[in-house]
């Protein structure tokens, strides 16, 4: 076990209901923002429009009723809080799993501007550091060799586009 993984692996015992309120506030934030920035960005709208309904229209749908659940989450999580109850359950975090999502939001934050290859390369070597890797040599070949087979099937063989960031000059 390498050093960060040793010091990750540790675990924070949090009561049920403020878990419920936390986990409920990150869904609606979450959510809110997929609504607003991402369904408006990255879902275009053209022909095909009919009586209203747009490619859009299920998305915002779904993002909508997981607000409307994650507003329960709170809700619910805000009510057994008041109960005070003493014998409360308690919820297990483990920090590893706090970090591995970390990473994957600041994948999602950097691959605009890095580029999927870069952000990519970085998220999958920090991935191999936090499930117990050892050596920096195999993190980073085993990331090469997963960034470029991902991009290989992306965007040479599916023809998808895929941000390239920084990296750009190399594939155009």
């Amino acid at each position: 076990m390498n050093r960060i993984v040793k010091l990750l692996d540790r675990h924070v015992m949090v009561r049920k209901s403020v878990a419920d309120v936390l986990l409920g506030v990150a869904v609606i934030l979450i959510n809110l923002f997929m609504i607003t920035v991402g369904v408006q960005k990255y879902i275009t709208t053209g022909y095909g429009n009919s009586y209203g309904i747009t490619p859009r229209t299920f998305p915002c749908f779904v993002f909508g009723v997981a607000i409307l659940l994650g507003a329960i989450l709170v809700l619910r999580g805000i009510k057994a809080a008041k109960l005070h109850e003493e014998k409360e359950e308690t919820v297990d975090f483990h920090l590893i799993s706090i970090a591995i999502f970390l990473d994957i939001i600041f994948f999602v934050a950097t691959m605009k501007s890095l580029g999927y290859p870069v952000s990519n390369l970085i998220m999958m070597y920090v991935m191999y550091w936090l499930s117990g890797g050892k050596t920096w040599w195999k993190g980073l070949i085993l990331s090469i060799i997963f960034t470029a087979a991902s991009i290989l099937f992306f965007y040479n063989y599916l023809k998808l586009p895929i941000p390239m960031g920084i990296v750009e000059f190399l594939f155009y």
